[in-house]
């Protein structure tokens, strides 16, 4: 594993990077730097030792049964990124989404990349708003990329940006004072300086190298009333946010980043209720009439409630 030149500077957001994409957020590229480690490298033979083969078997397939039959191309959150003749499966270890779908996407240069899930998403519409519907998995896939050769934690850097984006529209911040083209959020050449801007400590780079909070702080201006997303201590937005779902409460609490695991385990079933609830009015009161009596279907709820528990059930 290694860190690269945004730990290298000590940036907040720096992470390190294993094989396979894997990565270290919560600034352990930064840790790394300050010791000036750059690399760790470990070179074995053999395989671990099972001691009862037969009942990890068991075990795993025990474990594969239990996930739920979720297909991530079908939730919108991945639909449309990469082409079946573009990329093949590379599946994360320990994913909790029963049903990844890490995709392995070449882009038109030949450089192939781990292209799905959070590493496509934190660029993805902001791309596609800046240069439209055509062919716009490219530029997101380089921005990936230049994430990783640079070293930050994207999931951290999408928070920043939103906040940067808030800061251009009130005026705070500009092309001029910050030496980075915010006027082009969404192309290739924002991202690219950004990213090399805050990796290398660069000007207004070395106040965003802080992270997103004290950076908000040293710009003044009313600069922090625009962190209206939740951050926690990792500089990454709570998606799992224990305002909303309490249970994640300790989990923020206890751990140094987000347990990706542990809290979709809470947030997966309460996304089957949501849709549940969603069908249920569609079903409901799609036959309203103007006085709220059901006109055409008085079995509508409990249709819905039979479409809910199948959501639930898959």
């Amino acid at each position: 594993m290694a860190t690269g030149p945004a730990g290298d500077n000590m940036a907040v957001l720096a992470i390190l990077l294993a094989d396979n994409d894997a990565s270290g957020t919560s600034g352990f590229g930064a840790v790394m730097g300050s010791k000036k480690l750059k690399a760790i490298t470990v070179r074995g033979s053999g395989k671990v030792a099972v001691a009862e083969p037969e009942k990890l078997r068991e075990l795993n397939k025990y474990i594969r049964e239990l996930l739920p039959e979720l297909s991530l191309r079908e939730s919108g959150r991945t639909a449309g990124r990469v082409t079946p003749e573009k990329g093949k499966l590379d599946i994360c270890r320990g994913c909790g989404l029963g049903g990844c779908q890490n995709t392995v996407y070449e882009a038109k240069n030949g450089r192939k990349g781990k292209f799905v899930c959070m590493a496509a998403g934190y660029y993805q519409v902001r791309a596609q708003r800046y240069y439209g519907e055509e062919d716009w998995s490219e530029v997101p896939f380089h921005a990936t990329m230049l994430a990783n050769e640079y070293g930050i934690d994207i999931d951290a850097l999408e928070s920043m940006i939103m906040w940067l984006s808030r800061c251009r529209q009130a005026g705070i911040l500009t092309d001029e004072n910050t030496g980075i083209p915010l006027s082009k959020m969404g192309s290739l050449e924002f991202i690219e300086t950004l990213l090399k801007k805050m990796s290398l400590r660069d000007g207004f780079g070395d106040i965003l190298a802080q992270g997103t909070t004290k950076a908000a702080a040293l710009v003044g201006n009313g600069a922090d009333k625009l962190i209206t997303d939740y951050i926690i201590k990792a500089e990454q937005n709570a998606e799992h946010n224990p305002r909303f779902y309490v249970t994640n409460g300790l989990l923020y609490a206890m751990e140094p980043r987000q347990p990706i695991q542990q809290l979709h385990e809470v947030t997966g079933p309460l996304g089957a209720w949501v849709r549940w609830v969603n069908k249920a009015g569609e079903l409901l009161f799609r036959n309203v009439d103007e006085k709220g009596a059901i006109a055409k279907h008085p079995d509508a709820l409990q249709q819905a409630f039979l479409a809910g528990q199948k959501l639930v059930e898959d």
